[in-house]
């Protein structure tokens, strides 16, 4: 039975001051979320730990409404947590990507949901590679 599994941000290329990575740690309507910071360079990348080995088929991905990026690839490994000491030293197997509506459609007001499956496999960590952001009039920073 599929379920929602814990994870904690353990590094991400850049994020704005304001919207720390670590707002993607806890799930709560209250939460501000995480952002690129200001006209940042492309693609960005950041990497989940999960809270236990598990077993994989699908990644849910919220979208902000209007901070999207064009396209996110998905990477796992399975690679012994307590023997990382550095993120760039982790392996990673391509698990696919995803595409992201430019929202035009919603004026910009709805966020989008996207599940994707995957190829099932056994993960501890996940790596999210979020490349240009869509352009709009309200995303004048060019962020995601």
């Amino acid at each position: 039975m599929p379920k929602k599994i814990a994870f904690s941000v353990i590094y991400v290329t850049d994020e704005d001051p304001k919207y720390k990575s670590t707002e993607l740690n806890t799930h709560a309507p209250t939460v501000k979320g995480w952002q690129t910071s200001k006209n940042c360079e492309y693609p960005q990348e950041i990497v989940l730990q999960l809270e236990r080995r598990c077993t994989l088929n699908k990644i849910q991905i919220l979208a902000h409404q209007y901070l999207i990026p064009s396209k996110i690839e998905l990477f796992s490994s399975n690679e012994d947590t307590n023997m990382i000491s550095d993120v760039t030293n982790i392996n990673w197997e391509y698990l696919g990507y995803i595409t992201l509506s430019d929202n035009q459609s919603t004026g910009f007001k709805s966020r989008e949901l996207k599940s994707a499956n995957v190829p099932k496999c056994l993960v501890s960590f996940i790596k999210l590679k979020l490349h240009k952001n869509h352009n709009n009039s309200y995303n004048i920073n060019n962020q995601a």
